[in-house]
């Protein structure tokens, strides 16, 4: 039973310590999540109808919209 407790407390520090390390606040880091956590796209270039015009506008109709990336198909 006390190992328990104590690995319980150690995590409970670890997670606070954690917690007051973050540079960014909970409700700063849902305004503007980093790159990696952000919606990404499933990108179907069926039979290789595609353009590079095609492309850039995609693709910058993605960052417009705040997305973090595809995965073309």
């Amino acid at each position: 039973m006390k190992c328990r407790s104590a690995l319980f407390f150690l995590a409970a520090l670890m997670l606070t310590l954690a917690a007051r390390a973050a540079d960014v606040s909970l409700d700063d880091g849902w305004k503007d999540p980093p790159v990696e956590a952000r919606l990404r796209a499933y990108w179907w270039w069926l039979n290789g109808n595609v353009t590079t015009n095609a492309i850039t506008k995609d693709l910058e109709a993605m960052k417009a919209q705040g997305m973090g990336g595809g995965l073309i198909f």
